[in-house]
C-alpha cells in the first residue's frame, strides 16, 4: 500500500501475467487469485473473464454465495465497460451464469434472481437472437411461476419454446 497506484498497478498485472503463463495449473485452480490481481491492475476485461471462471468453478462445488460473490463483482466490472456489443455479450453471459447460484441458494423468488433474467432479456434483444435467449426465457418462466404469476410463466414459456425452436 506504501507505493504508488500506478507502480501496485503494473506489479498486479506482472503477476496475473507470469501466474497465468507459467503457472497454468494454478491460474485453472484458482481463477480467483488471477482475477483479483487483474482487477487491481485496472484490467477490467481480463479480470471479469477470470471472475466468471471462478464464479463457475464455485457453483459446480455448489459454493453458491461464493459463486454469486465472483459474478457480482464481473457484473461490477463489466458495467466500467464502454457500452458495445461485445459489452452486452460479456454481462448476457453473466446475467444467465449468475442464476444458477442464486436460485440454488435464495431460490427462484429472489427479487436478484428475477432481476438478472430481466436484465438478461433486455440485453439479449439489444443484441439479437441468440443462443442464450431460450435460458434466459426459461428463467424468467421460472421466476414468474414460483411467484404465482401462472399466466405471465405461461406466456413467457411459450416464447422460450419458439425461441428454442428458431435456435
Amino acid at each position: 500500500q506504501s507505493l504508488l497506484k500506478n507502480t501496485r498497478q503494473q506489479l498486479h498485472a506482472r503477476i496475473g501475467a507470469v501466474l497465468t503463463e507459467r503457472f497454468p495449473e494454478r491460474a485453472a485452480a484458482q481463477p480467483e487469485l488471477i482475477a483479483r490481481h487483474y482487477d487491481l491492475a485496472g484490467l477490467a476485461e481480463q479480470a471479469i473473464a477470470h471472475y466468471q471462471r471462478a464464479g463457475e468453478r464455485a457453483a459446480e462445488r455448489s459454493a453458491n454465495e461464493e459463486a454469486i460473490g465472483h459474478l457480482r463483482r464481473a457484473l461490477e466490472l463489466v458495467a466500467t465497460l464502454p457500452e458495445t456489443r461485445r459489452r452486452n455479450e460479456l454481462e448476457l453471459g453473466l446475467q444467465v451464469a449468475i442464476g444458477g447460484p442464486l436460485s440454488a441458494a435464495r431460490g427462484w423468488t429472489d427479487p436478484e434472481y428475477e432481476r438478472a433474467f430481466v436484465r438478461a432479456r433486455l440485453l439479449a434483444a439489444e443484441i439479437g437472437e441468440s443462443p442464450e435467449l431460450p435460458r434466459v426465457l426459461e428463467g424468467m418462466a421460472a421466476a414468474y411461476l414460483m411467484k404465482g404469476d401462472v399466466v405471465t410463466s405461461a406466456e413467457v414459456a411459450q416464447q422460450t419454446l419458439a425461441a428454442a425452436e428458431r435456435t
